[in-house]
């Protein structure tokens, strides 16, 4: 087991299951689905990886709940990069869910740079999950085409203040028809000075 520097758990029971410790893990992927228990999981899973040693964590869940997923990210300090793919937030409690002590905890104190949001969320969601990334350098989201505008000058006016280090962004299934509209919208809304778009594979890739 000391070789293995990647784990995948697909499921709960998978987790709970495992007879193996992973000592050497730094990049692990949860999948399937992880509802079947409201008990903290972090006590489980220690048994399996050093949660602290952890710099890459996948969620690719569609029920694993966002309080779970928070105290996860308080047991994995050294995470730098996050990729996540789950429909578990509750778009309703978002507003509670920004102001619970545990997400402003975790907000202040985790090392997130890379952050990808490969589900298509609601505006709102994604602003919950860049809340609660202040210090990304690098953001990949998915957004309906309807909303792309108006993420677009959210993300790019909390550059200023509230996500400082973020210094390239990354729109996934964007026309290339939209890469001349986003121009108009950061220049006449003077969002950047100094900055670089390109489409490739059908995607908008900002730099600055």
């Amino acid at each position: 087991m000391d070789v293995v520097n990647q784990l995948h758990i697909q499921g709960e029971e998978a987790m709970t299951t495992c007879v193996y410790y992973f000592r050497n893990v730094t990049k692990l992927t949860l999948s399937n689905t992880f509802s079947g228990s409201r008990v903290w999981l972090g006590p489980i899973l220690k048994r399996v990886v050093p949660l602290k040693q952890l710099t890459t964590l996948v969620i690719e869940c569609c029920d694993f709940s966002f309080e779970q997923f928070i105290k996860l990210l308080h047991s994995t300090p050294n995470i730098h990069t996050l990729i996540y793919d789950c429909q578990s937030i509750n778009e309703t409690n978002s507003m509670a869910i920004q102001q619970s002590e545990m997400f402003q905890l975790v907000s202040n104190t985790n090392s997130i740079r890379n952050l990808t949001i490969k589900e298509r969320y609601s505006s709102e969601n994604i602003k919950l999950l860049v809340a609660l990334c202040p210090r990304i350098q690098h953001l990949t989201i998915d957004i309906s085409s309807q909303h792309l505008e108006s993420m677009v000058q959210f993300i790019l006016t909390k550059s200023k203040t509230e996500i400082p280090q973020l210094c390239s962004l990354c729109t996934k299934n964007t026309r290339k028809s939209m890469v001349g509209v986003l121009k108009n919208l950061i220049e006449s809304e003077e969002l950047l000075d100094n900055y670089l778009i390109k489409h490739i594979d059908s995607g908008a890739y900002f730099w600055w």
